[in-house]
């Protein structure tokens, strides 16, 4: 594997398997949607990039396990879908609404008297009167609104401006060779 004591990525990643299978083994990101398309364009831009001494003997599920120790805040950052307008990652939703008016009008007459007996009489004679009004209105109105959503980062990441995906994955495969090979002017 090592000849001349050089190897390039490709050479790596041919006889040792796939890094972007043994990362989505380990951490299932929401990029990672074709592991052998990543595996693909991790060696057509990085293959011949020379890999350093210290990856020897170092499986790459081993190299896969640092590779997200080290990146994978980063990589959560990265697709990180609060800022973008609307809800791209809803794969599922339900929204309740509902209006609920009830009126109630109240209204009330009556009159009191209040009487007294005279002396040596059997009827009672009017004292004084009290007549009264009584109006009440009540009126409710209760607006009920309520959503139930289930978010998707996979889903955020695939309805993505194509762009944007793209920079995501450079991003990636970028850290992952930066991981493994060496850097040579």
């Amino acid at each position: 594997m090592y000849q001349n004591n050089c190897v390039t990525l490709r050479n790596y990643l041919d006889n040792g398997g796939s890094i972007w299978a043994a990362i989505n083994a380990l951490e299932p990101f929401p990029f990672i949607t074709d592991e052998a398309q990543l595996e693909y364009m991790q060696t057509l831009n990085y293959g011949e990039r020379i890999m350093a001494k210290a990856f020897k003997d170092v499986t790459v599920e081993d190299a896969a396990a640092q590779i997200i120790l080290l990146y994978k805040d980063k990589w959560d950052k990265v697709v990180e879908f609060q800022n973008v307008a609307g809800n791209i990652g809803v794969t599922t939703g339900r929204k309740i609404g509902g209006n609920t008016t009830t009126n109630t009008h109240k209204m009330g007459d009556g009159e009191t008297v209040n009487s007294t007996a005279a002396f040596n009489s059997a009827d009672l004679v009017k004292d004084t009167a009290t007549d009264f009004n009584n109006q009440e209105t009540i009126t409710e109105e209760v607006i009920k609104d309520s959503t139930d959503e289930t978010f998707s980062v996979k889903a955020a990441f695939e309805n993505l401006p194509l762009v944007e995906r793209t920079n995501i994955i450079n991003i990636v495969l970028k850290d992952v060779a930066s991981y493994l090979t060496l850097s040579v002017y």
